[in-house]
Order: structure tokens, then sequence, then C-alpha cells
């Protein structure tokens, strides 16, 4: 068994920039992404997850324009709007509209505080996607605190962080009353590799550099290959719907799909888990500054 590629999402974040602990393609030309998408459309897939303020955003429009493709699925991501929510949106839209040159399959609230305008004012962004033919919106959350008093329904997405030492939204996917994007699967490639950029890995907290040099010892130790392991457990949930991540170049993405997946014991997974128990998961929280 491998991983359903109709449930994958493409995460683009590190394209164009250096966004990530291992990621260093921010000087990679546009062909260079090009030739990465062009490798995924290869093997069906279509789905990708940008922002409006990512670079990508622009670079996969050109991509789909270049190639004629018109099967796509995108979710991009909005941030900051403010008391003039309305115009703002409009404003911040049609940007992206104009970059992709696409349908945008879910538009998702990337600021957690931006939230309070639609719980002020559901209809108006209800109204807003049916105008754009926008097919869902959605919440982009690090905490189930901050959807709390969202009544959800199918036109209504959640994107969270999620992976074997993140459970925090366990209880809300238990649920299966949502539509589900689960993102930092790999925690921006830390679980898979030990090798991290140094800039990035000497300003982590001393907690979590111990609780990773453990993790990666004990993969070792009981010869468990990381991807593996990691893609395995993500896949037994099944009322998850889409799984984002990024990959830096085609070996990755040919390695993800060409994984099998394992039925590891849980006792292994609850083992991980215990190692990172007392650590702050959220990586905002790991550096020291």
């Amino acid at each position: 068994m491998y991983l359903n590629k109709k449930k994958i999402f493409l995460g683009t974040a590190q394209f164009l920039s250096d966004y990530g602990a291992t990621n260093l393609n921010k000087s990679k030309s546009k062909k260079y992404f090009f030739n990465l998408l062009e490798y995924a459309g290869e093997n069906g897939i279509f789905n990708y997850d940008t922002a409006s303020t990512y670079r990508s955003e622009k670079l996969i429009g050109d991509f789909l324009n270049a190639h004629k493709i018109s099967n796509a699925k995108i979710c991009t991501k909005f941030h900051k709007l403010g008391d003039d929510y309305k115009s703002k949106i409009r404003e911040i839209l049609e940007k992206s509209i104009s970059n992709l040159k696409s349908d945008i399959y879910c538009l998702f609230f990337h600021n957690v505080n931006d939230i309070k305008y639609f719980r002020k004012d559901p209809v108006f962004f209800l109204d807003l996607i049916k105008e754009y033919s926008i097919k869902k919106i959605g919440f982009s959350v690090y905490d189930p605190v901050e959807i709390k008093n969202i009544n959800f329904n199918k036109k209504i997405c959640i994107q969270i962080p999620y992976n074997l030492i993140n459970l925090k939204f366990e209880k809300l996917i238990k649920l299966n009353k949502y539509n589900i994007f689960v993102r930092s699967i790999f925690f921006q490639g830390i679980l898979l590799n030990k090798n991290i950029k140094k800039n990035f890995y000497i300003n982590f907290k001393r907690d979590i550099k111990k609780a990773l040099k453990k993790y990666h010892n004990y993969l070792a130790i009981n010869k468990i290959d990381p991807l593996q392991f990691n893609l395995s457990f993500l896949n037994k949930k099944k009322n998850v719907d889409y799984f984002i991540f990024g990959y830096e170049n085609k070996i990755q993405l040919e390695t993800i799909l060409s994984t099998k997946l394992k039925n590891f014991d849980q006792k292994k997974y609850l083992e991980v888990n215990r190692i990172f128990k007392k650590v702050n998961i959220d990586p905002v929280e790991w550096l020291k500054y």
C-alpha cells in the first residue's frame, strides 16, 4: 500500500524561498520548479497549497497556464485583513486570481486573528466565495480553540498541523465532521532528516534539540525508516481528507510516492510521542528568540 495520490496537496511555501529547516532552494530558477511540478503532474498530482504572500502563487499560475492544465485544485490563503475586511479581501482575492489564472478550490484564513471577521459576518464570506466560484472557505489554525463557536458545514474546511508528535487535533479528527487538510506532517523535514540547516538548528532551544536527537536515535536503533514511519502513521487517519507536504527536489517526491506503507506496532508511535511529551510542539516556540 502507498499514500493515496488523490489526497496529496503539494505545499509550495518553499518554492522560490528559503522556507524550511532543510530547504536550500531559494536561488533555484523558475524552470527548476516547473520541472518539479511537471514531475508531480506526470504522477497525476495537480493539487497545490499556496498563499497570497508566497512567490509560488504566481509560479503555479504560470505553470498551469503554460501547460494548459484545467483540472487543478488550488488552495490559497490570505493574510491580515482589518476593519475594512470587505474591501481588503476583495483586493487580495483579485490579485490571487490574477496570479493563479485558475479557479480556487479553497480560500483559507491564514491569520487566526482574522477569524473574528468570519464570526461577525459569515454570510459575507460565504456569499463572497459563491461570487468568485470558489468551492470552499477555510481556516488555517494552530490550536482547536481558534475555531471554537464556528458552525461548520460542507463549504468550510480547516487546515491543521498534525503529525506523530503533535496530536492536539486528535479529538477533532475523530469527530469526522469536518473537511480536514493536515499540514506540517514532517515538521519542515525535521522528522525525516537530522541534517538541519546549521543556522536554523543553532537557534533551537535545548529541550527540542535533545528530543530530536533521542527521536532520530530511537529510529536508528530500531532500524525504522523515518519516512515510512511518518507516512504509515498518517495513512491510518481515515478521516483526514488531504495531506499537505512540501518537497524540494524530484527525488524527495519520488521517494514519498514510492514508499511502501507498513503497519507499525502502535507501541512504537507511543514511545516516540513520549520523547516529545514535555516539549512545546509549536515550532514558533522552538527558537531562542
